[in-house]
């Protein structure tokens, strides 16, 4: 026993549906990479004992490493913390 079928709710037709979720799909992949990359920082990792280390692991096993990044998403709760604690 289905509540929305009983009383006459969610009648949607199933090509609906679909072009609903295709549309989700599309906003999705426009929408989306803009807000990552508004919410992700990306640094060249400075030079000091973390960074010694990494190239002498590259060097010991012959891997082309070329630059080193340092990917910081803790941006995201900043910008979400310093949003949701303005009471305005």
């Amino acid at each position: 026993m289905i509540l929305e079928v009983d009383h006459g709710f969610n009648k949607q037709a199933t090509w609906l549906l679909f072009r609903d979720m295709i549309k989700g799909i599309i906003l999705a992949i426009v929408i989306g990479p803009p807000i990552v990359a508004a919410v992700i920082v990306i640094v060249q990792l400075p030079v000091g004992e973390l960074r010694v280390k990494i190239e002498n692991l590259d060097s010991s096993l012959k891997f082309p490493l070329k630059k080193l990044f340092v990917v910081d998403g803790s941006t995201k709760a900043f910008l979400i913390s310093s949003c949701s604690s303005n009471n305005a």
